[in-house]
């Protein structure tokens, strides 16, 4: 994933498939599904996520809220997909990069 996302902005999609090692989409159609991002300053915010799709396709999603993106630097995310105590997953991590804004 590369994606860059402007200081603030609203509205900002961030999309993630859940695949199986063999390049399979999991169906997550029956799954709680989060977006955990770690900041530039080292803390981690996990944020709910929702179907970007049929969830047999294994697409999830998280929009951006008002002054979520705050921190300018390298951002990582990870989609977590847990079906029952006995199944969860994790998507390797993913990096993009948040601007400044010029004013």
């Amino acid at each position: 994933m590369s994606i860059d996302i402007q200081k603030l902005d609203i509205g900002t999609v961030v999309r993630i498939t859940a695949e199986k090692l063999d390049g399979t989409a999991h169906d997550i159609s029956a799954a709680t599904l989060t977006m955990e991002f770690l900041l530039p300053d080292g803390t981690t915010v996990i944020k709910a996520a929702v179907l970007d799709g049929t969830g047999t396709d294994g697409k999830l999603k998280y929009v951006g809220e008002a002054a979520f993106f705050s921190q300018v630097g390298k951002w990582e995310v990870q989609a977590h997909v847990v079906w029952d105590a006995a199944n969860d997953f994790r998507t390797l991590p993913a990096q993009f990069h948040v601007g400044r804004n010029l004013i």
